[in-house]
């Protein structure tokens, strides 16, 4: 392929060398006649045309380098089968040398088809990902490097022979060595704030654009191969590195990449337009007369936030004032997806739901996803695999939801920053404060805590929490990561935590484990204290209660006053997989003598024994 891109670039050039071999005999004899008067001057023209041949060569090897990767580039921009046609065919051309024997130029054919497929392949499937561009052009230059390198003849070369650890080293080597990764951080880095500081002048017309956006891509994609492709060949060739020679083959190598994405991003626009032209009309003349300015205002992302949005086919249904009117509700209707160039998707139904960390709302959604192509609502882990495949946000934990004049919900990762005109205040659904105001929160938290005031205290904390206990010292829910978050209104010591008392092994805590150190958050009529304590295994058996008891008896400092005479302090207790100790759980179960009630301490000896018995049975 190289020879047929330098000959295209070569034409109507003379033949250099008829006039070097001229000069050469014109030269041999005026030395022979001792005229160095001519002798001088016939080299000095020697000299010129000689440097001006290099010069000419050192172009034709930049035409032939650039210009064979502007072949490639395009075929693995261009869709559908016409793309991995020109890749493979590409790729084969430029991996078989004519210089080499047959069998290896039909080995190095077959492998550079290979790689042009493999790589057009890992184009197709990274492209379709919602990566943004910086990231999908830096993972396309990391991947296509790696087939590149694991496709090519050469890599496996040792000596002789061929060796697979030898080539597996250097795929390793070019693909991951530490300057090239660097080189791939910095092109993400630059890339990444320069779209964004492009597509926030132009409110998103370069991400939303398909033409426009596939160029962006093929740039920082070459931006990133010409970088590295300069780094590995300086390492080869055993120069010192040049970080001229780097910028100057990122700069070329992008600008020609852009150029060879061109006609890959102009049928990739092409495609676009006729899908949209291929809706129904009834379907167009609704979209315009019902919701004349969606694609004008269309705005992908609020700040610092992943987001989807979809069109109400019934745009005066008011969604976000059911939801908000009554957390219980759910409301399944159809809408179609604002996509990415602004078209509207095919029509849907949509279950919009709060997720509550209680016991039996996923099995609630279940029955409501019956009619349901896709699903909105928080904490989607937490949803059989089945319920999984329809949400819309399958790695959010929160979900946010906003609703403007013309029927556009707009769905977000994180609480908005800013809202359109006429934008409704967003919709959480779910978090601990809406859990602690919801209907279906447990009687017994209303009787022996101010929900009220813990929702109020608790609305800062986003992270997404399942309902887990509650008694009277305070509500625990679980956290993503299966730690245990407590919340009390009951007063905090701020000893708790970290007492410790005496053990035949020596002095160890026997509060339980604390992840994340208390916080206390003060109202008008009272405190509210939140902290994470790490899992423990509850209830405990008969015997480690006693030898809890026993410990503590033994070294005098407190008392094990709560039992919860019914379970004797079972669920007061938790063991510690990671060294299976015992620790207490809730920790005012255990205080100091003097702040037992009277009666507890009186009667609690003489009940032990017989509690522990009726435990037993």
């Amino acid at each position: 392929m190289g020879y047929a891109v330098s000959a295209l670039t070569s034409l109507g050039r003379g033949n250099t060398l008829k006039p070097v071999e001229q000069l050469n005999d014109q030269l041999s004899e005026a030395v022979r006649k001792g005229d160095t008067t001519t002798a001088n001057k016939l080299a000095a023209e020697a000299k010129s045309i000689i440097d001006a041949d290099k010069q000419a060569m050192h172009f034709d090897q930049q035409v032939t380098q650039y210009g064979s990767g502007m072949v490639k580039t395009a075929g693995l921009f261009i869709p559908a089968k016409v793309g991995y046609v020109i890749s493979g065919f590409a790729y084969a051309l430029d991996q078989a040398k004519p210089g080499d024997s047959i069998s290896n130029q039909l080995v190095d054919g077959g492998l550079g088809a290979v790689k042009g497929l493999g790589i057009k392949g890992s184009f197709d499937y990274l492209g379709a990902k919602d990566l943004g561009i910086a990231s999908k052009a830096v993972s396309l230059g990391v991947s296509s490097r790696l087939i590149d390198s694991a496709l090519t003849r050469q890599t496996f070369a040792d000596g002789d022979g061929y060796s697979a650890s030898a080539g597996v080293t250097r795929i390793l080597d070019q693909s991951f060595n530490r300057t090239a990764l660097a080189s791939d951080v910095i092109t993400f880095g630059l890339a990444h704030g320069a779209l964004s500081g492009i597509n926030g002048i132009t409110s998103g017309a370069l991400r939303n654009s398909p033409f426009w956006s596939t160029v962006a891509t093929g740039g920082v994609f070459g931006v990133s191969a010409g970088s590295v492709h300069e780094i590995n060949r300086q390492r080869e060739a055993g120069e010192k590195f040049d970080f001229k020679k780097v910028l100057t083959s990122a700069a070329l190598t992008g600008v020609t990449d852009m150029i060879a994405a061109g006609p890959g991003a102009r049928m990739t626009s092409v495609r676009a337009s006729a899908i949209e032209r291929q809706q129904p009309a009834a379907d167009r003349s609704s979209e315009k007369a019902e919701q004349p300015n969606v694609t004008n205002i269309l705005q992908r992302n609020f700040p610092g936030t992943n987001s989807r949005e979809f069109q109400l086919v019934n745009s005066d249904q008011h969604v976000i004032e059911a939801l908000r009117s009554n957390p219980s509700q759910f409301v399944l209707t159809p809408v179609r997806e604002v996509t990415a160039s602004g078209a509207l998707g095919p029509k849907q139904n949509m279950l919009i739901q709060h997720l509550e960390a209680a016991k039996g709302s996923t099995s609630k959604v279940a029955i409501n996803a019956g009619a349901a192509d896709l699903l909105a609502t928080c904490n989607p882990s937490q949803l059989p695999e089945g319920l999984m495949t329809k949400h819309i946000m399958k790695t959010a934990q929160s979900v946010y939801v906003t609703q403007d004049q013309t029927g556009l919900l707009r769905f977000t990762d994180t609480a908005p920053t800013t809202l359109r005109p006429g934008e409704s205040e967003p919709v959480k659904l779910d978090n601990v404060s809406d859990f602690l105001l919801s209907p279906r929160t447990p009687k017994h938290i209303e009787n022996t805590h101010d929900r009220t005031a813990i929702a109020q205290a608790m609305r800062h904390f986003k992270t997404p929490v399942r309902y887990f206990n509650s008694g009277v010292d305070n509500i625990s829910f679980e956290l993503p990561d299966r730690s245990i978050l407590k919340i009390t209104d009951h007063g905090w010591d701020p000893t708790w935590g970290t007492r410790e008392f005496r053990t035949p092994d020596g002095i160890r805590p026997f509060d339980g484990p604390m992840l994340r150190k208390p916080q206390t958050i003060e109202l008008d009529d009272t405190a509210v204290t939140y902290f994470v304590q790490k899992r423990l295994f509850s209830p405990v058996s008969r015997e480690e209660i006693r030898d809890f008891d026993r410990l503590i008896n033994e070294d005098g400092k407190y008392k094990f006053w709560d039992n919860d005479f019914k379970m004797h302090g079972a669920k007061q207790l938790g063991i510690d997989p990671d060294n299976g100790k015992i620790y207490l759980i809730d920790y005012d179960a255990v205080r100091v003598p003097r702040l037992v009630p009277k009666f507890e301490l009186e009667t609690q000896e003489a009940l032990v024994d017989r509690i522990l018995e009726r435990y037993n049975d």
